[in-house]
């Protein structure tokens, strides 16, 4: 139903949501947001998402009183510079947009507590933010930014910024300045191209999560740390070993010894470290020109940027076997295309695991929540559900369904059956109750994936071949397929927004599930334990029947420290 504007002006609401389908279409229709809009003054939260708002009017200045404003999820390309003048505004969503610049006006939000751009084509912040004194969260990730933001790392963010989410940019350097950050507690830098780290990082005390994979880091032993991701481990080895100022290290022995070279160090405009262990690289480790070979060698471990890379000088740690499937034998699943416009499905199968007591299974539900920390995104990018196979009937489906429709009982909820709608309002609750007791403005970082599902008409489910709901994504698993001791099958499937986002999620899964030594060696005298992996298709569910992705496909796992063997190619 379209909106009356004009009984909107006449009530005076302080919330306003304009999202989905309907909306989107009397946007397009009335060629962007009706000019009655900008007259609510009353507006304290406005909301415009899932549309083809691709302007937004200078007259946004005249909503003063905004404290929220949520513009996710649409097609604007850019901002008015009069965004700077809502002088009241705390928290502002631009993500899911094509916005290339952010005006410099918007440095005069003096408010501003959370700021979320992420996957746009940003490439750099307003360069003077000594004005958002008040800011805790940002997320500047997927975007176009080549450094990391100089004006993020000053003493105006030193009592509340508590987050910093870059990941999937250009970076290649992390300022000295970001010591001054002594309130962080999250900073995921994943996916860039960050060579060196700066000692000063280990002033940061307070930090939490610290996310660096798939950096080309040139720290032999700091790499290996930060594919692992022990976040304490990381902030003890740069504070021991990472030099200060801007200094890089030579290689050459402890850093101790080096200190005279460090502090005449004459490239002041390098302003991170390279610290490599001589026992691990060779001399290679003291040239700055190496070559291809040695370059692949010092790529991150778990994800190679590249398929079919060099193995160079890493030693692997174990063995997928990804098996062959009989063309009758294929385990299926069933997308609807609504649906995979815009979340993806992307899932295989892990035979033979042995899970031999609650510890065991505890290592690996503890796994998957670090991942959903780091490489998902805290759940916004990306979602892992593991499900025990013997108990999932096919054919398994990827469908929408009204939020009051859907039934299951959700994971460690008591065994209570519940409706989709009752469970995403009772983790409402519960995020709402957990903001007032960290006296919070916003959601904590554990409770912002809540926001994926707001507002929307359906919900999307994992269901199987019984009609029972197995997943609802990003929410919870279903309790019946949960993972005990007695599981031997594992079917994993991940969801989110981006099918390469969901393969790097499942990638990563695999090679950190080999360091758990949850599958048995073949024989006692293997020397490396053995993961199988069988293929899972996704296809879409119309007449064709079209394959939509399979996983693990020939082009995927091309893991620098772990032996792949294929019985055939997908």
């Amino acid at each position: 139903m379209a909106l009356n504007y004009r009984e909107l002006l006449k009530s005076s609401p302080h919330e306003l949501v304009i999202s989905g389908p309907k909306h989107a279409k009397q946007i397009e229709d009335e060629n962007g947001l009706n000019d009655l809009v900008y007259r609510i003054y009353s507006l304290n939260f406005m909301e415009v998402s899932k549309t083809s708002l691709n302007v937004l009017s200078m007259k946004i200045k005249e909503l003063e009183n905004l404290t929220a404003l949520m513009l996710y999820d649409n097609k604007l390309e850019q901002l008015p510079k009069e965004i700077g003048l809502l002088k009241k505004l705390k928290t502002l969503d631009l993500s899911n947009n094509m916005i290339s610049e952010l005006p410099e006006e918007m440095s005069q939000l003096g408010e501003l507590q959370s700021l979320n751009v992420i996957n746009n084509e940003i490439s750099k912040l307003p360069s003077d933010l000594s004005k958002w004194s008040n800011l805790i969260v940002i997320k500047f990730s997927h975007n176009k930014f080549e450094e990391f933001p100089q004006s993020l790392c000053s003493a105006t963010f030193k009592q509340h910024l508590t987050e910093i989410h870059a990941t999937d940019n250009e970076i290649c350097n992390l300022p000295i300045g970001v010591g001054h950050l002594s309130a962080l507690r999250h900073l995921d830098l994943s996916n860039n191209k960050i060579e060196f780290i700066p000692g000063e990082l280990a002033d940061c005390t307070k930090i939490k999560t610290l996310a660096l994979q798939n950096n080309p880091i040139k720290d032999v032993r700091l790499h290996k740390l930060a594919e692992k991701n022990p976040t304490k481990q990381i902030l003890q080895y740069v504070a021991k070993s990472c030099p200060r100022g801007g200094a890089k290290a030579t290689g050459k022995g402890p850093i101790k010894s080096r200190k005279k070279n460090l502090s005449s160090s004459s490239d002041k405009s390098n302003k991170s470290c390279e610290v490599e262990d001589s026992n691990e690289q060779g001399e290679a480790g003291n040239n700055d020109q190496t070559t291809e070979d040695q370059q692949d060698a010092k790529k991150p471990a778990s994800l190679h940027p590249t398929h079919g890379g060099k193995k160079g000088s890493v030693e692997s740690i174990g063995i997928i076997e990804i098996l062959a499937v009989q063309p009758d034998n294929w385990f299926i699943i069933e997308a609807e295309n609504a649906i995979l416009d815009e979340r993806k499905i992307v899932a295989c199968i892990v035979r033979n695991m042995n899970f031999q007591d609650d510890k065991a299974v505890k290592k690996f539900l503890t796994l998957q929540t670090n991942l959903h920390d780091t490489v998902c995104g805290r759940r916004e990018l990306a979602v892992i559900a593991t499900h025990d196979l013997a108990k999932v009937t096919p054919r398994v489906k990827l469908v929408k369904m009204l939020p009051h429709k859907i039934q299951l009982v959700p994971l460690n909820r008591g065994g209570k059956s519940m409706s989709g709608l009752e469970l995403y309002k009772l983790l409402n609750q519960e995020a709402e109750a957990y903001r007032k007791e960290k006296k919070r403005n916003n959601y904590s970082g554990i409770h912002k994936y809540l926001y994926l599902l707001k507002g929307k008409s359906h919900y999307p489910v994992v269901m199987d071949g019984s009609g029972a709901v197995i997943t609802l994504p990003p929410l919870t698993n279903a309790e019946h397929t949960k993972i005990t001791t007695e599981t031997k099958d594992v079917l994993i499937e991940v969801t989110g927004s981006k099918t390469p986002n969901c393969k790097k999620v499942l990638d990563t899964l695999l090679h950190d599930m080999i360091k758990l030594e949850l599958v048995e060696k073949k024989n006692e005298s293997d020397a490396l334990a053995t993961l199988q992996v069988e293929p899972v298709r996704v296809i879409r569910n119309d007449e064709d029947q079209k394959l939509f992705v399979v996983y693990p496909s020939k082009i995927d796992l091309v893991l620098d420290d772990i032996s792949i063997v294929r019985q055939f190619d997908n």
